[in-house]
């Protein structure tokens, strides 16, 4: 459908954003009509948008999160677009990527995810004892921990008691050897959400091994705040660093977009030597909406050699309500 026929079927429909071209390459206009009082979800009063691109309708969005609000009084957390709603004992979230709504009960949560981890340790075959050459004695404060051993530890804690087991993980995760037993503890410790474990799990930033990595990636993620922002763009622009590597960090930013500083460390990409790299930047420091990305995204645009890299800048730019010129060629203010 285009406009005229959405506004016959919705007589009530209300322009939000009006039919403006697109100053990349490709010719694009784009237009929002909202209609309010909907029920979407069983949930009443709800508005629902419907985008044209060159009045063609390609997506209609239902927006849930304000009949949601009314129901459970005021979010206590909105991290990354989800909204969630905290208590000691229970979660409320959902999602706006997929409408998914999540009730949960807290430490029961936890115990499943814990129990789940410790099955899979379980799982985990034991190498073949073969005979060696006897080894010095060592004292038991030297002796290194094997996987037993952590394993039998990460069993052997309280769950219930948050500080007691995330101090333990905390001690667990620095004398870790293997990547099971790392990528086990970093689950174990992001389930607490706690800020104070952000200086732990950053060194694991730089493990060789890439599913340390990622889940040390995903750790900051769960815990979120500025200062795991900060360390989620860590690995941009640090030398010898793969472009996989930095591209999750910029996936992991768009995640923390809500959280403040994530604009900023997606910038330090618009530099980067790959072009995808700085393709990544640009469409994600879009989706941030914050306006102190105009001034790094017009400096990378002005800089920019690669075409389609700048197409892509550009449409970042208009994106953030910043188009690249006032109309007469001047570079808009």
């Amino acid at each position: 459908m285009g406009t005229q026929a959405t506004q016959k079927l919705h007589p009530d429909a209300v322009i939000v954003t009006g039919p403006g071209a697109s100053q990349a390459d490709v010719p694009l206009s784009l237009e929002v009509l909202r209609v309010q009082g909907q029920s979407e979800l069983g949930l009443p009063d709800c508005a629902v948008d419907f985008h044209f691109a060159n009045d063609v309708l390609f997506r209609v969005s239902p927006q849930v999160f304000e009949a949601l609000k009314a129901r459970y009084g005021p979010a206590t957390e909105e991290l990354g677009g989800a909204i969630h709603w905290l208590s000691e004992e229970r979660a409320v979230s959902v999602s706006p990527t997929n409408l998914k709504f999540t009730y949960t009960h807290r430490a029961l949560d936890r115990e499943v995810v814990i129990s789940i981890m410790n099955l899979r340790t379980r799982a985990v075959p034991q190498p073949v004892i073969q005979a060696a050459e006897p080894e010095e004695p060592r004292s038991p404060a030297t002796e290194e921990p094997t996987e037993t051993s952590v394993s039998e530890e990460l069993k052997g804690l309280d769950w219930f008691d948050d500080r007691q087991t995330l101090d333990k993980a905390h001690r667990l995760l620095k004398t870790a050897q293997t990547p099971d037993e790392i990528v086990r503890l970093l689950l174990a410790i992001a389930s607490h959400e706690q800020e104070r474990s952000i200086e732990v799990v950053l060194p694991f930033l730089q493990h060789e091994d890439d599913r340390v990595f990622d889940t040390a990636m995903t750790a900051l993620e769960v815990i979120g705040g500025s200062k795991a922002v900060a360390a989620v763009g860590s690995p941009l622009g640090r030398p010898g660093v793969p472009k996989a590597r930095r591209l999750r960090s910029l996936q992991a930013l768009l995640d923390l977009r809500g959280e403040e500083g994530a604009a900023g460390q997606i910038a330090r990409a618009l530099t980067d030597p790959d072009p995808e790299v700085r393709q990544e930047a640009a469409m994600n420091i879009a989706l941030t909406g914050d306006a102190a990305a105009v001034a790094p995204l017009r400096k990378a645009h002005a800089h920019e050699t690669d075409a389609m890299t700048r197409n892509i800048q550009a449409r970042a730019l208009e994106l953030l309500g910043a188009p690249l010129s006032a109309g007469d060629g001047r570079p808009a203010a």
